[in-house]
């Protein structure tokens, strides 16, 4: 029997240690609002406007109306997170054919195709994104079962720090929009509660209505975590974007002071000494103009009370913080600065940083995109009158492939080279036309018709070089055993 003192000493240190994880939490998630608002941009960064201590309230009311805002954070937020999601992502499950046409069908349903921007923007930006499977028994109003994937905001994972074992979502209330609703998962059980912990009635795995705890049919709690940067010993991820944040806070600082600067000093103020009448004597008038004068008496002068507000200097400061912030994410300074690099390997160097930060993103993504997939047959093979052939959980085995093709490359020298391939008989002039000459046309018959007169103009160039007629040209399916 533990002794009095360890009781106490056991009550004390649990309660410190809740307490300290209930101000960590509050703390990220203040910090992930903040940076939530600096990805979207417009006014609602405008609440990060510093106010100087001896600045006068109506001076700072007027810097807030003049807030000018650089979505900064956004841009680059979405330069990375186009590397891993701005192109095609391939997602099967290979030993179920029939599985997989189901999988790909609820892809399209659910747009995750479209929602997988927001996925890898929030993997970049708030270190975290979370996508929810869940059995509906309607969509759209229609009774139509289905399983459904959304990106949902997960607000604490309090067990273990490396696995989901227990779960809180927050969403709308699905009877009270305006209200906020948790739903409660473990890896047996499950619950939906209001912001009093009322309970919320809510559609079970057999598609009736229950209240209350009710049994968890799938096995595993069914959300996908992506993390951004990984913390050692964290479940949640760092945002990638963390260092950038007090950077793009700086420039809208600087930039709504140039914004009151501009408004007030972008003339010169001067002082008179003697100012004179509109009939003074042309000598005596000071042009301050190309139409406009100030006249002076006998004896009069005009001065400066001080220079021009130096605007491009400042400007020139911003600028170099703006390149400061793109290099702090790993991005080359080509991404807010215009011009391009002389050549496709010029442009591979430059993009280099930013090809190993997208290269840890997708490893990251891989994992999370494996457990959406099973997580999607564990709820799938929950309703077997709707799916048939779901593997199991752990029995599915997932193919994740990733378009990493993102570098920017030189259009113009990438046409030169397939120009010199065509010719040397490596590309067949059908690719070549398709790929180099008519890229966005559809008709096949002017396709044709240019491959035609490409090959007939071939044949006269070769006819001319060779009086014994043209080489004969090899079939691309027989090249690979000649080159």
């Amino acid at each position: 029997m533990p002794s009095l003192w360890d009781s106490i000493a056991e009550d004390k240190i649990k309660d410190g240690l809740q307490t300290i994880r209930n101000e960590s939490e509050l703390r990220r998630q203040t910090h992930i609002a903040e940076l939530r608002a600096h990805l979207a941009g417009g006014d609602r960064p405008r609440s990060s406007l510093t106010r100087f201590a001896a600045e006068d309230p109506d001076e700072y009311q007027e810097r807030l109306a003049a807030f000018s805002h650089v979505g900064l954070m956004g841009m680059i937020g979405n330069e990375l997170s186009g590397g891993v999601y701005g192109r095609a992502v391939k997602r099967n499950i290979t030993n179920s054919p029939g599985a997989n046409d189901q999988y790909q069908k609820t892809i399209t349903q659910t747009r995750l195709d479209t929602n997988q921007i927001l996925i890898g923007l929030d993997q970049v930006g708030v270190g975290n994104s979370f996508v929810a499977v869940q059995f509906s028994p309607q969509l759209n109003r229609v009774v139509l079962p289905i399983v459904a994937m959304e990106n949902v905001f997960v607000e604490r994972i309090p067990e273990n720090p490396f696995e989901m074992f227990s779960l809180i979502e927050q969403r709308a209330d699905p009877n009270r929009p305006k209200k906020i609703a948790n739903w409660i998962w473990t890896t047996e059980r499950y619950r939906v509660v209001d912001e009093d912990g009322a309970d919320i009635p809510w559609f079970g795995a057999d598609g009736e209505m229950h209240s209350g705890w009710n049994p968890n049919p799938y096995g595993v709690i069914p959300y996908a975590h992506w993390r951004g940067r990984p913390w050692a010993g964290e479940f949640w991820g760092q945002s990638l974007l963390e260092d950038t944040l007090q950077l793009n806070k700086l420039i809208n600082n600087r930039l709504s002071d140039l914004s009151v600067i501009i408004a007030h000093q972008a003339f010169s103020q001067g002082w008179v000494r003697n100012m004179g009448t509109a009939a003074a004597k042309k000598e005596n008038r000071i042009a301050v103009g190309p139409r406009r004068f100030v006249p002076l008496d006998e004896g009069g002068e005009m001065g400066y009370a001080q220079p021009d507000a130096p605007i491009t200097e400042s400007f020139s400061t911003i600028e170099k913080l703006m390149e400061w912030c793109v290099r702090l994410a790993a991005l080359p300074t080509s991404v807010v600065r215009d011009g391009s690099a002389a050549s496709g390997y010029a442009l591979e160097v430059e993009f280099r940083s930013m090809k190993n930060v997208v290269d840890m993103l997708i490893r990251q993504a891989i994992g999370a995109e494996n457990r959406l997939a099973r997580c999607w047959c564990a709820v799938a093979g929950a309703h077997p009158k709707i799916y048939r052939g779901i593997p199991k959980y752990d029995d599915a085995e997932i193919a994740i492939e990733f378009d990493v093709d993102f570098l920017p490359r030189d259009r113009q020298m990438e046409k030169d080279s397939a120009r010199l391939d065509w010719q040397a008989g490596l590309m067949l002039t059908g690719d070549y036309v398709r790929q180099y000459i008519l890229p966005t046309e559809k008709d096949e018959a002017k396709i044709a018709n240019y491959v035609s007169l490409l090959d007939a103009q071939n044949a006269a160039k070769a006819a001319q070089a060779n009086p014994f007629g043209p080489a004969p040209m090899v079939p691309p399916e027989q090249r690979a055993g000649l080159i």
